[in-house]
């Protein structure tokens, strides 16, 4: 009999098993207000998801940034041959630039393409605009058009769009810029092999004697219509999937890439705004180069359009080789973070202000969130951290920006001076690891505000997470982000924000599993994650109803109420690998019993299932209309499932 009831403990305590089901009763009382910006995304550049992706240039290596490569670059045609040349540029950012170099004696047409970031999308009835940079090498003269076009990368290339974009006798010794339009009519492809291809007539050129004749270019440009239109602004259908969502909080530039490997090659705010010849890019954090294209002003435009709250991410003075920046060194890296707020924030009368106006915001921004570093909580820059640099910067932005709230990245155990009302916390597990968390927030000290600035779900494994990795988010990993996204809304009062991370993923160009988005330059496939983060992004109350513990693991709910957009939302997770019936009572509340009630959810009996790239979104939400007679609803979950039901005010 003892051996069967410690067997009977021991199971008790295995996760998960079949647990009985859970009833909720739901009142018509307020009990803590839930901040607009509950939900939203944190953003580097990682896995191609700027320069590639979100950014809507489609030329890579656009301007030889920081390397001599020709990465993106191909002869098409022989009797030429292509090199980079350092030195002279386009300008002092840029001082890199393609040699187009072709036999003496050639006849006829050459040519040179770029391929794009590992393909360009051609749409029909479409206007691609661009500009190059162009120049005659020594010694040579050039009486031909040059001609672009957009065209397949096969023997036989199709064209789908040309023109001429420098027209003959214009070309001279120095640096010239030549913008121009590519229009499709009703030509396009499904397919993305495809380049953008400059052709030059070798007949109508001459070189020095003996000698090879050249061309210069630098910074090409071509980009489709962009997001609300913006100048040099983003791919279209990449930032409507990710405002589907209903982001309202934007952490940006990082994450890792905010603190570079070394301290020279941090993301340096002054050099990513301005004129594109003035941005001379960097190496990333994440192995590639980022042109810097998208810059601080694009966020921040993006942020606006979202009508999403900023959080600032500003170097700390530390960066991934592990070196901090001396005490006694400090104060020009504080300067640097205080310059970028006087631009973001002054008046546009101040110096750096007026700057900001001529770029284009006359306006100061509303920046009310800055985040002190990333991820200091980690054994390497946490001493440095608590011993002078959390301190110094603090200090600083605090006295010239009151009004600012400032974001430590270390641990609430990690004591810093001074104590920070605002904690970055980040965390990457597996399922059960996640769910176990889903209380985390419950008992803390109600004085520190969390924003959950990272989280998700990356391996199955429960020993060794970071060799064992998914390729993509699978249904019982979004169950369980559900789970512990559901004790964010029951402690509102602490967690003012959260974001998934990371968000995008180029599958040709990728860093991290998983992600929320997986694209290529023609497809988009939306994760079983980025649906979660979809249910709960849209249907966000503004207080948290009296509903009990909100949680009977293996169901975790929260209950919250809309009155201007008369809904209640009913959020639940089911944690285990069975059904699971919640039984509802919402009788108490001020509901239109005759309306039936929307449920939206998302799961599948296969618990690994995952909306690969390949095989495209199989696995989406599922919409049921519930009629709610005597203000009773069940609710048969499904196992690893996420559930928003939305219930109407009368």
């Amino acid at each position: 009999m003892a051996l069967r009831i410690l067997l009977a403990v021991v199971l008790a305590q295995i996760w998960p098993l079949t647990f009985a089901d859970v009833n909720i009763t739901v009142q018509d009382v307020k009990t803590k207000e839930i901040p607009a910006t509950m939900y939203g995304y944190m953003w580097e550049d990682i896995n191609h998801s700027g320069d590639g992706g979100l950014y809507a240039e489609l030329l890579q290596n656009r301007a030889f940034q920081k390397t001599t490569n020709l990465t993106g670059w191909d002869p098409l045609t022989e009797s030429i041959e292509l090199s980079v040349v350092t030195g002279d540029g386009v300008s002092a950012a840029l001082p890199n630039s393609l040699e187009v170099a072709i036999e003496s004696g050639t006849r006829g047409f050459v040519s040179f393409a770029n391929t794009g970031y590992w393909g360009i999308k051609v749409t029909p009835n479409t206007t691609y605009s661009g500009s190059l940079y162009a120049r005659l090498g020594e010694g040579t003269k050039y009486r031909g058009d040059l001609c672009v076009s957009l065209q397949s990368a096969t023997d036989e290339p199709v064209v789908f769009a040309e023109t001429v974009a420098v027209h003959a006798g214009v070309l001279t010794r120095s640096w010239a810029k030549f913008t121009f339009t590519l229009k499709t009519g009703d030509k396009g492809t499904d397919n993305i092999n495809n380049v953008f291809a400059i052709r030059v007539n070798a007949g109508a050129m001459k070189g020095p004697v003996n000698a090879a004749a050249t061309l210069n270019f630098g910074l090409f440009s071509l980009f489709p219509p962009t997001y609300n239109d913006r100048p040099n602004g983003l791919r279209k259908d990449l930032a409507e999937v990710m405002a589907a969502t209903a982001p309202k909080v934007w952490r940006f530039p990082g994450g890792n890439n905010l603190e570079g490997e070394t301290i020279d090659t941090r993301w340096k705010w002054n050099e990513t705004i301005g004129p594109l010849e003035d941005r001379p890019g960097r190496l990333g954090d994440w192995s590639y180069i980022n042109t810097d294209g998208l810059g601080l002003m694009e966020y921040l435009q993006w942020a606006e359009d979202l009508d999403a709250t900023v959080i600032l991410g500003v170097y700390a003075g530390y960066s991934l080789n592990g070196a901090s920046v001396p005490q006694d060194e400090l104060q020009p890296y504080i300067q640097e973070v205080l310059d970028e707020l006087h631009f973001l924030l002054d008046p546009s009368t101040t110096k750096l202000g007026a700057w900001r106006a001529s770029l284009g915001h006359e306006d100061p921004y509303d920046i009310r969130y800055v985040e002190v570093g990333n991820e200091d909580n980690l054994s390497g820059p946490v001493p440095t951290y608590q011993s002078y640099r959390w301190k110094m910067y603090h200090d600083a932005i605090r006295a010239e920006f009151p009004a600012i709230n400032i974001m430590a990245t270390t641990r609430a155990s990690q004591p810093v001076d001074p104590v920070p009302e605002f904690i970055d916390y980040h965390v990457y597990t597996h399922p059960r690891g996640l769910v176990n968390l889903a209380t985390q927030y419950d008992n803390v000290t109600r004085a520190t505000k969390y924003f959950v600035g990272e989280y998700a779900i990356v391996s199955l494994n429960t020993s060794d997470i970071w060799n064992n990795r998914m390729p993509w988010p699978v249904v019982r990993g979004a169950a369980s982000e559900a789970s512990y996204m559901i004790g964010f809304e029951r402690n509102a009062d602490v967690v003012f924000a959260s974001a998934y991370a990371p968000t995008l993923q180029h599958v040709n160009g990728t860093q991290w599993t998983p992600n929320l988005i997986a694209f290529d330059a023609g497809k988009i496939v939306r994760s079983v994650s980025y649906f979660v983060q979809w249910m709960f992004g849209t249907h966000v109350g503004t207080h948290v109803l009296e509903s009990g513990s909100g949680l009977a693991n293996p169901v975790f709910w929260t209950v919250s109420v809309h009155e201007e957009a008369r809904a209640v939302y009913l959020k639940l997770a089911n944690v285990a690998e069975t059904v699971q019936t919640a039984s509802v009572d919402v009788s108490a509340l001020p509901v239109d019993f005759t309306a039936d009630a929307e449920w939206i959810t998302i799961g599948d009996a296969n618990l690994n299932a995952s909306n690969a790239f390949d095989s495209g979104e199989v696995y989406t939400p599922k919409t049921t209309w519930l009629s709610l007679e005597n203000g009773l609803l069940e609710l048969p979950l499904g196992p690893w499932s996420a559930s928003v039901v939305t219930l109407t005010l009368v």
